[in-house]
């Protein structure tokens, strides 16, 4: 019995420690491999969460590069670059919904949407439909200038869906403005004066550093020169009045954002947490009022200095337009808005004018204005009722406006100086149409659109006590 328990024993003890080898060696492949899989899900998670705010940072990176860059010579293809990254960022935002183990988020769209996209489908088939009958290249450039601005819209939609985001956005656009507008003052102090002493020390030197050549008595010549003599500031634009149009949605959001505030204000205060909270929120809303003042007041002036007077309408229009929303509202606006309002942008002309920035011409010239935009107008409509489903295609504006201009018409233009006479001569009467159903319908969407910028705004200020603003800040169309 002995010797043949010790004769088994040797092989016992070896097959036990065979078997908790190769059982070791299965629990370390096993670890190794579940290393492995943790690698590789923390991999995927941050490649996921990289590639998911690509699209944000993009829609926020080219909403403040395009305006600072001059890039108003679409049909050159001087914003190929932002198109790129537009529609890059538009592809991983696509491969993103494609990773696998992740739920595909739902399309965030409405009706405004749909009919932005017929719109942008029907813009780029009239394109393609003119291409053979006029200047192929200007139409592809500004076709895809076209797209690459539904694409901004399509990413902004889906990716800026968080009341913060809303809010963030809106800080950067009214900041990028009022940069804007204090470039637009330097040029109108230092840069426009400069030039205006050098240009009549020397116009031929002026004319080459320009790269025109304009014989003396040209309508080219005259053209330039009065240019140079403009006090009108442009900043990164080629015409102030497309300064002006960038500045006025900045100019409404900020007054806007600060009246919300100022009437929000006390009530955000009174948080939940009485005891903690009042001061907090009270100084925080009253800051951000007097910042969003600030802002208001910059680009009101450098508006001002634009002598924009459909600038001017606009505006009037928008102020208008909001308090009879909070009228209906049951807001009691009360006298001291209106009189303040009034009163800062009186003092801001005044001081425009007695600086010599803004004169009587900006009303004795408005009829001359007017005329010739008539003209543009009477030259377009004509176009467009020779091209009435199609256009004459993006990019071809000024090359078919040549046949209608009217005679007494001082210059060539590129485009008709009316956005919708210029949609209408681009891509046809069905784009327009398309375009201004869009618009009905978000108007329909948005018939609470200032109470849902108060809260916007007043979430700012009340985050302390409030743990997410209300949902209407980021419902709906806003």
């Amino acid at each position: 019995m002995t010797k043949s328990r010790r004769n088994a024993s040797p092989f016992r003890a070896g097959g036990n420690a065979g078997d908790r080898d190769r059982a070791g060696d299965r629990d370390r492949a096993g670890d190794r491999e579940r290393a492995g899989d943790r690698d590789q899900d923390r991999t995927r998670v941050w490649i996921e969460r990289v590639a998911t705010q690509i699209a944000p940072a993009t829609v926020a990176a080219v909403t403040v590069a395009l305006p600072l860059v001059p890039s108003e010579a679409v049909a050159s293809g001087s914003t190929i670059l932002f198109q790129l990254v537009l529609f890059v960022a538009l592809a991983v935002w696509a491969a993103t919904r494609l990773l696998p183990g992740r739920t595909a988020p739902r399309l965030h769209g409405s009706a405004v949407d749909v009919a932005l996209g017929l719109f942008f489908v029907w813009f780029a088939g009239s394109a393609a439909r003119m291409i053979d009958t006029a200047h192929g290249r200007p139409a592809i450039n500004v076709t895809w200038a076209w797209l690459a601005g539904g694409v901004l819209w399509f990413l902004a939609r889906q990716s800026l869906r968080s009341p913060r985001s809303i809010r963030a956005l809106a800080a950067v656009l009214a900041a990028v403005a009022a940069g804007l507008a204090c470039y637009s003052f330097y040029q109108c102090g230092y840069q426009m004066p400069r030039d205006r002493a050098a240009f009549r020390r020397d116009p031929e030197a002026g004319l080459r550093a320009a790269g025109v050549v304009a014989p003396p008595g040209s309508p080219l010549r005259e053209q330039f020169r009065n240019r140079v003599e403009s006090r009108e500031p442009i900043a990164t634009f080629a015409l102030t009045n497309s300064l002006a149009g960038y500045l006025l949605p900045a100019f409404v959001l900020s007054a806007a954002g600060a009246a919300a505030l100022r009437r929000a204000g006390p009530a955000a205060s009174a948080g939940p947490d009485a005891s903690a909270g009042p001061a907090v929120n009270l100084g925080s809303a009253t800051r951000l009022a007097v910042g969003w003042l600030v802002v208001a007041g910059v680009l009101a002036g450098c508006l001002l200095l634009t002598k924009s007077r459909s600038g001017y309408i606009a505006a009037l229009f928008a102020f208008v337009a909001l308090g009879w929303h909070w009228l209906r509202a049951g807001e009691r606006i009360g006298w001291k808005v209106p009189v303040a309002a009034g009163g800062g942008i009186a003092a801001l002309a005044g001081l425009a004018a007695a600086a010599g920035f803004l004169d009587i011409q900006v009303l004795s010239e408005a009829r001359l204005s007017l005329g010739k935009r008539w003209e543009y107008w009477t030259s377009t409509v004509a176009l467009i009722r020779d091209f009435p489903l199609t256009g004459c295609g993006a990019g071809n504006y000024q090359s078919f406006y040549t046949a209608y201009k009217l005679p007494q018409a001082s210059e060539v233009v590129a485009d008709p100086h009316n956005f919708l006479f210029e949609l209408a001569a681009l891509a046809g009467l069905p784009a327009l149409v398309l375009w201004l159903a869009s618009w009905v319908l978000w108007l329909r969407a948005t018939r609470r659109a200032v109470t849902t910028l108060a809260a916007a705004t007043v979430g700012a200020a009340t985050a302390a006590t409030t743990p997410s603003a209300p949902p209407a800040a980021s419902g709906g169309e806003t």
